[in-house]
């Protein structure tokens, strides 16, 4: 049987901007115009999102759900706004997302920022049949890391995720951006771990400060590697793969670069185009091409300057999420 997909998309009027990039990158690239992309506002957005999209409209597959509607659907006790004044961002942005997923009947699902644009003529099915053939995705070691990495947030934020999940932390999870999930993993992690709004209050139970967010993909990629018989995703570790790739110095020049760079704290991999030189891009454009990479997140003026990656120029602004 055929299953059901989409993208989701949450977003809010201070990203509109990039919505508008979005969506010309996906009107001139996108190869099956029928794909549904699905957007996640708020209902006192309505008006001028409506407006951004209503030159796309007869081009794409654009479809708006409101947050208020999921709120009030999932009976959580919260306006939208009173949500995010007393959880934060991130937390909110993982509600709209786990429930999102929940609310939309779909089976799979690629989770895209507002910043994210396709660069080259894309099938959407194909980039979906292409994943899930094969379901893998990216994870690097926590105690291969500098010696302070312990005090970033984001090893305070893995070992937070993992203790809800009543698991090992070994690996930190956010270290590519092709963002697939799928409603039969959400359900169960959710029937055993409670709703997202639940898991927003629970995890704070298990961080130092008590306010500790909650992180979607922390938590999504976590639990498949807590249950890695049942659901088969192969588990890529970066460290290892960097090593093949770059070999044993292009690896060491890599991590130096790295380790000393204002991205330090985060994935390995995350940010590796801030990371590039001629001694690492040729391996790196090994690795991509073996491991079909088909999202990268990069800074346009980073990325600007990577013969691999012609046609992206500084005319660009800001993150970047790009789907090849």
């Amino acid at each position: 049987m055929d299953k059901k997909r989409c993208i989701i998309t949450p977003t809010f009027k201070g990203h509109f901007e990039f919505i508008k990039l979005y969506l010309r990158s996906f009107e001139k690239f996108l190869k099956d115009r029928e794909f549904p992309l699905y957007f996640i506002i708020s209902k006192k957005e309505e008006t001028q999102f409506n407006k951004l999209i209503k030159p796309f409209l007869k081009k794409l597959n654009l479809n708006v759900i409101f947050i208020d509607d999921i709120f009030k659907k999932y009976k959580i006790p919260y306006t939208p706004d009173e949500f995010l004044g007393k959880y934060g961002s991130y937390s909110f942005q993982t509600l709209k997302k786990f429930y999102g997923a929940l609310y939309i009947d779909m089976d799979q699902f690629l989770l895209l920022d507002s910043e994210s644009m396709l660069i080259k003529p894309t099938n959407m099915n194909e980039l979906f049949d292409n994943f899930f053939k094969a379901p893998r995705f990216w994870v690097s070691y926590l105690n291969d890391r500098r010696k302070d990495y312990p005090n970033s947030p984001a090893y305070k934020g893995t070992i937070s995720h993992c203790n809800l999940l009543n698991m090992e932390p070994k690996f930190y999870c956010i270290e590519s951006f092709e963002w697939f999930y799928e409603k039969r993993i959400l359900t169960d992690l959710l029937n055993e771990f409670g709703s997202p709004l639940e898991i927003v209050m629970n995890i704070q139970k298990f961080s130092a400060n008590k306010t500790e967010p909650v992180l979607e993909a922390f938590l999504y990629y976590q639990y498949i590697i807590k249950n890695h018989k049942k659901y088969n995703y192969n588990l890529l570790i970066v460290q290892d793969e960097l090593k093949k790739f770059l070999g044993e110095n292009g690896y060491k020049h890599y991590l130096s670069r790295f380790e000393a760079s204002d991205w330090w704290f985060c994935g390995v991999l995350e940010e590796f185009m801030a990371n590039i030189d001629k001694v690492t891009e040729s391996g790196f454009r090994k690795l991509i091409d073996h491991h079909k990479m088909s999202i990268i997140r990069s800074d346009a003026d980073e990325c600007s300057q990577r013969s691999y990656f012609g046609g992206i120029t500084t005319t660009l602004f800001g993150l970047k999420i790009f789907l090849f």
